[in-house]
């Protein structure tokens, strides 16, 4: 018998509940059937569709980039939290190149506006859409002279422009 139909045979008849292992693993029956549910409304919604990724155009990434992160920022505000980190891990899974991009803005641009920004700052940002992508798109920029990837070795300058007291 070869190991592909060796490997379909023991699985007609495994010594074990599969059903009851899923459970455990997830941590109980109502997170399994919570995952699969997140699982099946990717699946059947296109905007999640990545099949075609390689075909799409730069703005054509970036507008379905900017959808599905204006779909998360919907449903983070309107679902439980639990359910919320469920559906982002699983989509870490599903798209890693959408999460790549957004990771960079809630991970490293409002994570640094929560770590670093000032209450009236941050309230300031919050006003102009920086939670939900909604008229701002953060980004994250790390200046790396002479370094190359050196991160504990970085540098930085800021140049103060007294004409506008801004740097």
């Amino acid at each position: 018998m070869s190991p592909k139909a060796s490997i379909a045979e023991e699985r007609k008849a495994p010594s074990f509940p599969i059903r009851d292992l899923t459970y455990w693993i997830d941590g109980d029956k109502k997170t399994t059937e919570l995952k699969e549910r997140i699982m099946l409304e990717l699946e059947r919604d296109p905007l999640w569709r990545v099949s075609d990724h390689p075909n799409l155009s730069l703005a054509e990434t970036r507008e379905r980039a900017m959808s599905k992160v204006r779909r998360l920022a919907d449903l983070a505000t309107s679902r439980p939290l639990n359910e919320t980190l469920l559906r982002m891990s699983i989509i870490s899974v599903v798209d890693p190149g959408f999460w790549t991009r957004f990771g960079v803005h809630f991970g490293l641009f409002f994570g640094a506006l929560q770590g670093q920004a000032t209450p009236a700052q941050l309230a300031y940002w919050m006003d102009k859409g920086a939670m939900s992508m909604q008229g701002i798109t953060g980004c994250f920029g790390m200046t790396e002279l002479g370094h190359g990837s050196n991160v504990a070795g970085l540098e930085t300058t800021a140049t103060l422009d007294e004409s506008t007291d801004e740097f």
